[in-house]
């Protein structure tokens, strides 16, 4: 958990939180919801006095690294909006055309051998639209299926394969009517409580 340069982390094998405060990151434009894979946590946003960057904080040792941003032509054009995801074990970012008469998606992925380096940084493909609705990504799943929602009347969840392209109808319904503010989360059962006996150990 992450806010306002106060950090908490749970420890299982103590079953406690503990508080650890940040003076070196200002937190207060870093978007909610953190995408997981390999340890890390990453976090899409905006550093005072750095830009646009994706914010990682290393579980194993507990500290912070700053991924910048690769300047590309998507950069500060109103119709481009970006989304934070991780593709094969990497963060991702996925730049989303706006426009109804161009839509598509591009993804560019971080690899994370030179972590903080803009050059890191490679395109992988660009999605076209698919069935001329608006498209929402959502989450890249396992596989490296892509997981979108589309904004049609009956705003449909479907997994498009990127590779076959081919589109698999998950038949799920009942969205709120806000379809742009829907998010997927990945979710592991667990047995685990996390209410902690000594909570905010410092």
């Amino acid at each position: 958990m992450i806010g306002n340069n106060l950090i908490h982390v749970y420890t299982l094998s103590t079953d406690c939180w503990r508080q650890k405060i940040d003076t070196s990151i200002d937190h207060s434009d870093i978007y909610l919801f953190p995408n997981l894979d390999a340890g890390f946590c990453h976090w899409y946003g905006i550093l005072t006095g750095t830009g646009e960057v994706i914010l990682s904080f290393d579980m194993s040792h507990e500290t912070f690294r700053i991924i910048r941003l690769l300047e590309s032509e998507f950069d500060n054009v109103l119709h481009m909006s970006k989304k934070l995801a991780v593709f094969n074990d990497c963060p991702a970012l996925i730049f989303i055309d706006t426009r109804k008469t161009e839509r598509s998606l591009h993804k560019w992925v971080m690899q994370l051998r030179e972590s903080g380096i803009k050059e890191s940084w490679t395109k992988q493909f660009v999605v076209r639209p698919l069935v001329g609705n608006d498209e929402l990504p959502l989450e890249f799943v396992k596989n490296g299926e892509l997981l979108l929602l589309l904004g049609d009347n009956e705003q449909t969840i479907v997994l498009y394969n990127i590779g076959s392209k081919e589109i698999k109808n998950l038949q799920f319904r009942e969205f709120p009517n806000s379809w742009m503010t829907t998010l997927a989360i990945s979710y592991v059962e667990s047995l685990v409580s996390f209410t902690g006996e000594n909570v905010f150990q410092n």
